[in-house]
């Protein structure tokens, strides 16, 4: 039988007695567990909080230019 990931944690929790483990489990549990239910921007709007995910989800940098066409654009527009 295939052991899922739950059901493995579950067999190692079961197993330990260190109890400063199992509070520390415990404690982040709640946190994560409460985090998960929670509105990521409760002050934004649907709209705005769907943007600012998208915007997050894209990779840092996407957009950019090298530092070699950075110099050629400017020296392009200050000739104008």
């Amino acid at each position: 039988m295939e052991t899922t990931l739950k059901q493995d944690l579950l067999d190692k929790i079961s197993k330990t007695n260190n109890e400063n483990l199992l509070e520390l489990l415990s404690i982040d549990f709640e946190y994560f567990n409460a985090q998960s239910q929670q509105d990521t921007f409760p002050e934004l709007s649907e709209k705005d909080s769907t943007e600012l995910m998208e915007m997050l989800d894209k990779p840092f940098g996407e957009d950019a230019i090298s530092f070699e066409d950075f110099k050629k654009v400017i020296a392009q527009w200050r000739t104008k």
